[in-house]
């Protein structure tokens, strides 16, 4: 539903300008996107640090608990990334 009403004011704002209003719409959709996966993974960190104790180390650490935890996810991602989406790189065409 939030993409929706996200989209639908960037189709109005940008009513005048179509390279505007698909540039607007394709960031809307991938930010959404890539926001699920920051989400999960800052949960199940998060979730799985309480279960395990480890919270109570890194809350007596001198920075952020959130931004520590959310640099690691982001971390993990760029190297999920790097090696799991390599393989999907563009190749050059063969000519002769």
């Amino acid at each position: 539903m939030e993409i929706c009403i996200k989209l639908a004011l960037w189709i109005y704002l940008y009513r005048n300008s179509r390279e505007m209003t698909e540039y607007m719409i394709m960031y809307t959709v991938l930010s959404n996107v890539i926001s699920l996966f920051y989400l999960n993974r800052i949960a199940q960190l998060i979730g799985d640090k309480i279960t395990d104790g480890s919270i109570t180390v890194d809350l007596m650490k001198p920075c952020s608990f959130l931004y520590a935890n959310y640099m690691q996810c982001l971390g993990n991602l760029a190297a999920d990334f790097l090696l799991k989406g390599y393989r999907f790189r563009i190749r050059p065409d063969d000519r002769d």
